[in-house]
C-alpha cells in the first residue's frame, strides 16, 4: 500500500486533551489506524496528509472501543487541495454528543489566525456541520479538548 502524499498545504493535525480525563484517538482515511490514549494534559499530533480514496477523519471518543461499539465519536475532519493549497477542515459528532464534551467547550483553530475557527461552549446538541478553509502552507489544524 502505497503511503498517504503530503500537500503543498502541509502541516499538523493536532489534538489537544485539556480534559481531566483521557481520550481516545483514531485517525481514518482509506484505513483504520490504531487508537492511541491521549492523557489528561496531553497532545496527539499527525502530518496533514492526503488520502485520494477518503477525507481524513480524526475519530475521539471517551472510551477505548468507542470507535466499535456505538458510543459517540467526536470528529475532526480535513481534506487537503493541493490545488488551491489549502485545507478544508470541520467538527462533527456521530451518535449524539459524549457527556464529558457537552459539559465543556471545544474549540478548532489553525495556526493561522486569519482563517475561521469554530467553538462548542457547553452544547446540547451537536451543531450543524459547518466546513472552513484556509489557504497557505503548513497550516496547523488544532483541536482543543475542554479549552
Amino acid at each position: 500500500m502505497a503511503a498517504p502524499m503530503q500537500s503543498l498545504a502541509s502541516g499538523t493535525a493536532v489534538i489537544s486533551n485539556k480534559c481531566g480525563v483521557p481520550v481516545f484517538v483514531t485517525s481514518v482515511d482509506s484505513t483504520v489506524g490504531a487508537t492511541t490514549q491521549l492523557t489528561a494534559g496531553a497532545t496527539w499530533t499527525e502530518a496533514l496528509h492526503y488520502d485520494p480514496k477518503a477525507g481524513i477523519a480524526i475519530k475521539v471518543t471517551t472510551s477505548e472501543d468507542g470507535l466499535y461499539n456505538g458510543s459517540p465519536t467526536l470528529t475532526l475532519g480535513y481534506t487537503l487541495n493541493n490545488g488551491e493549497n489549502s485545507v478544508y477542515y470541520d467538527l462533527s459528532s456521530a451518535f449524539g454528543l459524549d457527556p464529558l464534551f457537552a459539559a465543556n467547550k471545544l474549540t478548532l483553530a489553525t495556526s493561522k489566525a486569519s482563517c475561521p475557527s469554530a467553538t462548542w461552549d457547553h452544547v446540547t446538541s451537536v451543531p450543524i456541520q459547518n466546513s472552513k478553509a484556509c489557504i497557505g502552507d503548513s497550516i496547523d489544524v488544532v483541536l482543543t479538548l475542554c479549552a
